[in-house]
């Protein structure tokens, strides 16, 4: 029976997002037509143009915001680009950094990291904390200027003491994984405190990471489930998955079944692949609820669809026995292919076992020795023996005994019994 999969996930990477924001007073934004007439609004906008155009650098700003904020449509970010350059040019801090993000993400302009870096330096310059962070990640990344983790850090040392929470998290980062700097655990705990403290998820999951694997800490799971239930409640799917391996395997509470499939129910709304698995196990085995196959198919297809290996592998055998779904060997096969293409071992060993013995008619050697030779090629003992066999038969590969022994031999210093007593006989 296939065993429930439970991961503590990794610590998230260094965020890929240049944050836009936007101060001031923009334009207001359009309401319900109860509180707010579509005549009312074009005459604010007319006042706010109005302004624009005779050359007040906030209002440029602001229709500039207001433009940005709409359908995201070419036309609206043209128009918006066009009013935050004029504001920019003036001086205004906030149109330079979001001038930059629009250089950055290619909105109402080609793409132009060059230029994102200029009006970035200009906004950071100001002391406008998001462009220090936006910049800090330019340098961190390499993105229109040579990678530069001296002033990455120095630039996002100057917007985490202005409490910008994605700064704080990045150096957390770099020092936790010594990007450009000596590994430095206290500091990377210093840093994801901080920003937990202010309410990002990803580092208050970095912290419940930290402390229940005891990365430069004592194990502490209480600590641990703390800052879990703190990322979970802001919707973080990687904490409500593992809120749910906790609950599950009674790792740092007591046992509650009930509790891991809301926290599994929780991740998997989310796209959590690994919730999506753990859900179709628990139904599968009625572990903690009835057994219902119906379930257990609908969340293992969710968690397969996503690329999960182990979803495609159990979804290939519940086609393969007809348990859930009708019996179907073609469907069993084209899951049990993308689950061995994604690299592990068993699956592929799996695969190449069911193509080479044929338990559903006639065989095929050849994709049986491919699939036993990408195993074997991973040391796995088994199927070194059979890569071995198939070359010693001619089994879909040209016939060889110096091959065979290659195999046996490499198989044998791994301790299989079989592969031993091939060579010894060769």
């Amino acid at each position: 029976m296939t065993t429930r999969y439970f991961v503590l996930s990794v610590l998230v990477p260094i965020l890929g997002i240049i944050a836009t924001s936007a101060t001031g007073s923009p334009p207001p934004e359009p309401q319900d037509s109860t509180t707010l007439g579509a005549n009312q609004l074009e005459k604010d906008l007319k006042n706010l143009q109005a302004a624009a155009e005779a050359g007040d650098a906030e209002a440029q700003f602001d229709l500039g915001f207001f433009y940005c904020s709409g359908d995201g449509s070419p036309d609206e970010c043209s128009k918006a680009l066009k009013w935050y350059h004029m504001a920019a040019e003036q001086g205004h801090p906030m149109a330079q950094n979001n001038l930059g993000n629009m250089y950055a993400y290619g909105k109402g302009t080609p793409k132009d990291e060059k230029s994102a870096l200029k009006w970035y330096r200009m906004s950071a310059d100001q002391g406008v904390a998001e462009a220090q962070f936006n910049l800090a990640y330019m340098f961190d990344e390499g993105l229109g200027v040579p990678e530069d983790n001296a002033e990455a850090i120095k630039w996002y040392l100057k917007a985490a003491k202005q409490n910008d929470t994605d700064a704080q998290y990045n150096l957390g980062i770099t020092y936790d994984l010594g990007d450009g700097v000596p590994v430095d655990k206290n500091a990377a705990l210093e840093w994801f405190l901080k920003a937990a403290s202010l309410g990002h998820a990803d580092a208050q999951y970095n912290l419940g990471i930290t402390y229940d694997q005891g990365d430069g800490v004592p194990v502490d799971k209480n600590a641990a489930l703390k800052w879990y239930r703190k990322a979970a409640s802001m919707g973080h799917a990687e904490a409500q998955f593992n809120l749910g391996v906790s609950y599950d395997q009674g790792d740092g509470v007591p046992v509650d079944k009930n509790a891991a499939l809301k926290w599994y129910r929780k991740a998997a709304s989310l796209g959590h692949a690994d919730a999506q698995y753990n859900l179709g196990i628990t139904y599968d085995q009625g572990d903690g609820v009835p057994v219902d196959k119906k379930a257990a198919i609908e969340w293992f297809r969710k968690s397969a669809s996503l690329g999960f290996a182990d979803a495609q592998f159990v979804l290939g055998t519940k086609y393969e026995l007809g348990d859930g779904v009708e019996k179907d060997r073609t469907t069993a096969i084209q899951w049990f292919i993308k689950a061995a293409e994604q690299g592990d071992p068993s699956h592929q060993e799996y695969l190449a076992i069911t193509y080479d013995l044929a338990p559903w008619g006639q065989s095929n050697k050849s994709e049986a020795a491919k699939w036993y030779r990408k195993c074997a090629e991973q040391r796995d003992a088994d199927c070194q023996y059979f890569l071995g066999l198939a070359y010693l038969n001619g089994d879909g590969v040209p016939k060889s005994k110096d091959d065979a022994k290659t195999w046996f031999a490499k198989s044998a210093q791994q301790g299989n019994k079989l592969a031993q007593s091939e060579l010894a006989g060769l």
